[in-house]
């Protein structure tokens, strides 16, 4: 990356060079002209000056013919998003697979859809979503309903209104009831999952997934889990066209294990193990506008949930997360320049493992490589 910002330099020196030249030549030759020649010069004298003159004005157009060579060597070095994943098939490498030092084996890529199925298989018998759903529109119906009783009754209370109108306040109060007791199957459902013995066996072959990968790629018990902001997109022609969620956003938050050692960072998850020297991560850029995205990875209750949206800037929007984030931005001499982007809440447990200082930015638009 440094010979190809040596290059630029290179040919910008070039540039301004051959312009100055050609602006000097210009100059000097009309000076020339008129003290040798005075204000009644001949038709070849005329024609020699304006050849000169047509020469050095080519020389200053012949710079621009140096910007070709520049505009490429600048796309080159064009920032890109470490944990941007291009939508192939089987594509489990992000763009910043340049510092990818290990990958997990197939048969435990295999392992894991394995365990993710039957955890799917799992949840399936015990379908809280759905029955959470149907209760959600049993009591919106049924208030509305009751509601809608009472604003009536209250404007017109005659006996007769009240006799017409008591189907509908009884469909109402029947919609709470039946609601309340699908809340109460659903408590129910919920204790009956959390005991199951087969929650306790696929939560333990997951452990024993993790506990395998970690040992695999060597990650210490030291390891932080930092949240990382991540997102796919497809190219089109040699544009790439983020792909966007059902909530309106194309960011997904996920969890990588980090590390450093002397020299290096270190970034895993169950697929990828990441080295990065230390020496090429240059600055920590807190934005104070909000990303939006979908994922929540931190264990915490909703009373914790929100103190912790009050202290981190973080909101609950659109079915995902809104927060606060940091730019860390990697500068590698031999694989070029990356952006990882975290929440603004890792910001100081990432500052700390690599002991770089938060930089605060003014806010900007939501427009990341």
């Amino acid at each position: 990356m440094n010979q190809v910002k040596q290059k630029q330099r290179q040919y910008m020196i070039i540039m301004v060079i051959i312009l100055l030249v050609g602006f000097l030549g210009c100059m000097l030759s009309i000076a020339l002209f008129v003290n040798l020649f005075g204000t009644e010069p001949t038709a070849n004298e005329i024609t020699i000056i304006s050849v000169v003159i047509s020469f050095f004005f080519v020389l200053m157009l012949s710079s621009l013919f140096f910007l070709i060579p520049y505009q490429k060597l600048a796309k080159s070095i064009e920032r890109r998003n470490f944990f941007g994943y291009e939508k192939k098939p089987k594509t489990l490498t992000p763009d910043g697979a340049p510092f990818l030092i290990a990958q997990t084996t197939d048969d435990n890529l295999l392992l894991r859809d394995k365990i993710l199925f039957e955890y799917i298989k799992m949840r399936n018998r015990y379908p809280l979503l759905f029955l959470g759903l149907i209760m959600f529109f049993l009591f919106v119906f049924g208030l509305g309903v009751v509601g809608a009783f009472v604003k009536i009754v209250s404007e017109d209370g005659s006996q007769d209104l009240l006799r017409e109108k008591l189907p509908l306040f009884l469909s109402g109060l029947g919609a709470l009831l039946l609601g309340a007791l699908i809340l109460a199957a659903l408590i129910l459902r919920q204790r009956a999952f959390n005991r199951s013995p087969e929650k306790a066996q696929v939560e333990a072959k997951i452990k024993d997934f993790i506990d395998g990968i970690k040992s695999a790629f060597e990650i210490p018990e030291t390891s932080l889990d930092i949240d990382t902001i991540t997102f796919s997109y497809k190219c089109i022609g040699k544009r790439k066209s983020k792909i966007y969620t059902t909530t309106g956003t194309p960011y997904h938050c996920l969890n990588f294990w980090y590390f450093v050692d002397k020299k290096h960072l270190y970034i895993a998850d169950v697929v990828n193990k990441f080295q990065i020297p230390l020496t090429s991560i240059k600055s920590i850029e807190e934005i104070t506008s909000y990303i939006n995205f979908i994922g929540w990875n931190k264990s915490t209750s909703l009373k914790e949930f929100r103190e912790f949206q009050k202290k981190h800037h973080v909101k609950s929007i659109n079915g995902g997360f809104a927060a606060h984030y940091v730019i860390v931005t990697i500068d590698d001499p031999d694989h070029g320049i990356y952006q990882i982007l975290l929440p603004s809440y890792e910001a100081n447990a990432f500052s700390s493992l690599v002991e770089i200082p938060i930089t605060k930015a003014v806010p900007r638009k939501q427009k990341l490589s």
